[in-house]
């Protein structure tokens, strides 16, 4: 019975995990729109259709009953077709929702590494791709040397935070470093991006050597194949957290706002706010934020009140 029980509440915890997630794709690739005025957007367009599709079909037969039956049918094939294209977005919204978490994740990961760590793990990548006899060199401009199809490479490491990017300057002094140990390619990884002076200065190296630069995307891309990409089951758990931070953090703003030290400054402030109101031409404004205010004082005191009812209820269980 109690294996029923278990098998049953994992279920409701996936079922509910499941619409959770749902929202969340779809709340995240609708330019911040909620689930709910998605849901009622959509509400209100089946209804628009379904009233026009009445009154039309109804003004060229005259006939309620043929009206009714051809506008239900009319709706349900919109319904269904509506359905199908609400999947594919949904698809295209997880997508985008799992490439977006994975690629926060990832870089999260390195910059949260020591140097050594971060160096270390980038070795083990790279050595599952096609770098072979990677050795960490631990200088200035040059972190590893390692081969490349059959050449000699250098590898620089840059872990940056997404605001600073790696400049021209940075490529020109790594290019320099490698002409200096006679290497004529390398890479440059970094956990940011490359700037804009970067792309203007590689076309002026590439009579005299070759560089692959791998910024953050490059980087996701370089785990896809080497199989470090986070798993489904990791990404829908880091969702479902923020889920959770964020209805935590809806709470912590709504105790502070409804705190009980709140209730006599709203009345106070709400009072103030109504009388000079009425020394304004502005009555209806102020009296209209002056009972917002006092609604919000009540509110708060409710709240306090039922607090205290709550804990002498507690009280009352523990006695007995």
């Amino acid at each position: 019975m109690k294996k029923k029980i278990k098998e049953l509440i994992n279920q409701i915890k996936k079922y509910t995990d499941n619409i959770k997630l749902r929202r969340y794709y779809i709340e995240n690739t609708m330019e911040g729109r909620s689930y709910f005025a998605i849901f009622l957007d959509s509400l209100v367009i089946k209804v628009i259709l379904f009233i026009l599709g009445f009154i039309y079909f109804l003004i060229r037969t005259n006939s309620l009953g043929f009206t009714v039956t051809i506008t239900v049918q009319l709706i349900l094939l919109f319904w269904i077709i509506n359905a199908r294209i609400k999947k594919s977005r949904l698809n295209t919204a997880k997508k985008e929702v799992y490439d977006k978490v994975a690629k926060e994740k990832i870089f999260g990961d390195l910059i949260n590494k020591t140097p050594y760590e971060y160096l270390s793990y980038l070795k083990s990548a790279l050595e599952k791709y096609k770098v072979e006899d990677i050795k960490l060199f631990h200088q200035t401009d040059v972190d590893m040397l390692a081969n490349l199809d059959g050449n000699r490479i250098g590898i620089k490491c840059y872990q940056y935070n997404k605001d600073y990017k790696v400049s021209s300057n940075h490529v020109r002094e790594f290019f320099l470093t490698l002409n200096k140990m006679d290497i004529n390619e390398g890479i440059i990884i970094t956990t940011s991006t490359f700037s804009e002076d970067v792309k203007e200065i590689l076309p002026k190296l590439k009579d005299h050597g070759k560089l692959h630069l791998m910024d953050i995307d490059e980087i996701v891309k370089l785990f896809k194949q080497v199989e470090l990409y986070p798993s489904d089951n990791d990404i829908k758990k880091i969702i479902l957290d923020k889920i959770s931070d964020r209805k935590r953090k809806m709470k912590e703003y709504k105790n502070e706002i409804l705190s009980k030290s709140k209730i006599g400054k709203y009345f106070l402030i709400g009072l103030i706010i109504y009388l000079w109101g009425g020394f304004t031409p502005f009555e209806t404004y102020y009296s209209l934020v002056a009972l917002i205010l006092i609604l919000l004082a009540i509110i708060s005191f409710g709240k306090y009140l039922s607090s205290f009812i709550y804990v002498d209820s507690a009280n009352e269980e523990e006695i007995l």
